[in-house]
């Protein structure tokens, strides 16, 4: 395994785990409708300090990487695990 598929793993979780502790402090569920928007904002700040070289083919993978895969495996647990 290559350390730089570690980094991104690491970052993936990262993501994943911030969405999770904001899920946390909104008790009432006000923000249940942005969730989507903080994990895309995320996203797109992690894949902007990763970026090497930065250039809108690496950004924009890089963009996709973040964004896409924290989404996914989210939505894969909620509907697989938890049954929801």
């Amino acid at each position: 395994m290559d350390f730089l598929n570690v980094v991104d793993m690491v970052i993936v979780g990262a993501i994943m785990a911030a969405m999770e502790i904001i899920k946390s402090l909104d008790k009432e569920k006000k923000l249940c409708r942005l969730y989507p928007l903080f994990v895309a904002l995320l996203g797109v700040a992690a894949a902007l300090f990763k970026a090497n070289p930065f250039t809108w083919q690496t950004v924009g993978y890089q963009v996709m990487v973040y964004v896409a895969v924290p989404s996914y495996i989210f939505k894969f647990g909620k509907t697989t695990i938890m049954g929801k």
